[in-house]
C-alpha cells in the first residue's frame, strides 16, 4: 500500500468510481458504510456528488492507509475514516444505522456471505465484482448469474451493470 499509495484514484478506478456513484445516486442513500475504502477516492465522489448522503462511514485495514485517508478527506466531516477489518470484525460492527453497504473489494474477502447475514434486512448493498483474477482475489465472477448464485439467497438483486467493458460487474440490491 505504501508503494503503489495513488494507484486507486487513478486511470480504470477512477472511471469504475464514477460508474459506481452514477448507479447509486438516484438510490439517494444516507448513511453509507464502504469497507476496504483504499484511497477513499469513491467515498470523495459519493459524498461530493450524492446531496443525500448525512454520513459515510469508510475503512480499510491497513492503518498507513487509515491515515492517508484521514488527512486527505479531512475536508469532508460527513466522511469518517476506521481502521477495521471488516474480514475478521464483521461480527462486532452495529450496521444497522446504514441505508447502504457498498464494497468494491469484495473479491477479497474469505467472510463475504457472513458481512453480508450480518447487515439488516432491507438495507441496500452495492458491489462491484471483477471477472478476473488477482493478487489477493478469493474469487471471482464471470457472469450475473455466478453473482446470483453465491448472493441471491441474502440479497434480492434489483439492477446489474457492466463496469468497464464488462471486466467488473455492478450489482445493487436489498438485504432479504
Amino acid at each position: 500500500m505504501t508503494r503503489e499509495w495513488g494507484r486507486y484514484s487513478r486511470g480504470a478506478y477512477v472511471k469504475k468510481d464514477q460508474m459506481m456513484v452514477s448507479i447509486l445516486k438516484p438510490h439517494a442513500p444516507k448513511r453509507v458504510f464502504e469497507p476496504c475504502g483504499a484511497e477513499g477516492n469513491l467515498a470523495r465522489m459519493m459524498v461530493e456528488s450524492i446531496p443525500s448522503i448525512e454520513e459515510y462511514a469508510l475503512s480499510d485495514f491497513v492503518n498507513f492507509a487509515v491515515e492517508r485517508m484521514s488527512e486527505s478527506l479531512a475536508d469532508l466531516p460527513k466522511i469518517t475514516v476506521t481502521r477495521i477489518d471488516i474480514d475478521e470484525e464483521y461480527a462486532g460492527i452495529d450496521f444497522r444505522r446504514f441505508d447502504l453497504f457498498l464494497c468494491t473489494a469484495f473479491e477479497h474477502l474469505v467472510n463475504d456471505r457472513e458481512i453480508l447475514q450480518a447487515l439488516s434486512k432491507g438495507t441496500k448493498v452495492a458491489l462491484c465484482l471483477p471477472n478476473f483474477g488477482g493478487k489477493g482475489h478469493v474469487r471471482l465472477f464471470r457472469t450475473f448469474e455466478e453473482i446470483e448464485s453465491r448472493y441471491g439467497d441474502l440479497v434480492h438483486i434489483l439492477e446489474r451493470q457492466e463496469v468497464l467493458s464488462g471486466t467488473r460487474r455492478a450489482v445493487v440490491g436489498v438485504r432479504e
